[in-house]
This record gives C-alpha cells, sequence and structure tokens, in this order.
C-alpha cells in the first residue's frame, strides 16, 4: 500500500452549493467581518466595533460568531466528584488558584499527613489508627 496518494480535488474542502443556498447572507463584507474580528481581539466591545465600522451590533455578532473566544467564567473547572467533595475541593481554594493545583495541593498535603501517622506508629510499635 502506497502512502503518497492523489492530491485532492480543487473543490476539495468547499462549501457545499446546497449549504451556500441555504445559510443566511452574511450582513457584511468578508473584508470588514475580517476587520470586526480584528477589533475584537484586539479588545474593542462589540458597541465599538459597530460605531467603527458604522452597522448594527446584530451585523458585528454575525461577524463575530465564528470566531473562537477564551472561556472567562470561573466554574469551568470540572470535578468528576461527588457534591460534598466539590464543595471541599471549593472551599480550600484559595485565591485565584485553578481546581486541579487545590486537588493536588490537597492530596499531597493528605501523603505527607499519612506518612507522619506511619512513622508515629512505627515509632509506637503500630498502635495507632
Amino acid at each position: 500500500m502506497s502512502l503518497i496518494r492523489p492530491a485532492p480535488a480543487p473543490h476539495a474542502g468547499s462549501m457545499s452549493p446546497l449549504t451556500e443556498r441555504t445559510r443566511p447572507r452574511a450582513l457584511l463584507s468578508p473584508e470588514r467581518s475580517s476587520t470586526a474580528r480584528r477589533l475584537r481581539r484586539e479588545g474593542l466591545e462589540v458597541n465599538k466595533i459597530a460605531e467603527e465600522l458604522g452597522t448594527t451590533t446584530a451585523a458585528v455578532l454575525q461577524a463575530l460568531a465564528p470566531m473562537r473566544m477564551p472561556n472567562t467564567r470561573a466554574s469551568r473547572a470540572i470535578l468528576n466528584v461527588t457534591l460534598p467533595t466539590h464543595a471541599f475541593v471549593v472551599a480550600e481554594r484559595r485565591d485565584g488558584e485553578p481546581a486541579w493545583e487545590t486537588t493536588g495541593r490537597l492530596l499531597t498535603e493528605l501523603v505527607m499527613l499519612r506518612a507522619e501517622v506511619m512513622a508515629l506508629r512505627a515509632m509506637k510499635g503500630g498502635t495507632l489508627p
């Protein structure tokens, strides 16, 4: 079997004619959409971009829709644990500390405390729980 394959057809990756016909018409030209995305990446708010381009906020929002933006929600951390355990980890979080870092810190503390208990057990002859 050869690893070299024929080159893709010239239309490979392009939008299907059906999709082009049924998709809603863009409110901004491709150039103005590109400008709107660039301004958004620079930190401008939607209203300011609309003013800059002399268009509506709806048109700007439509142009920005395919743009990927960082998610700023603090609750994005996912812990696959019971609700009381999740509440405990959240309560133990330090200011601005990610959930994974809190979990790692708590597990490190647990391992260190277990090592201390094991050392005490060894000193007392194994009588500690």
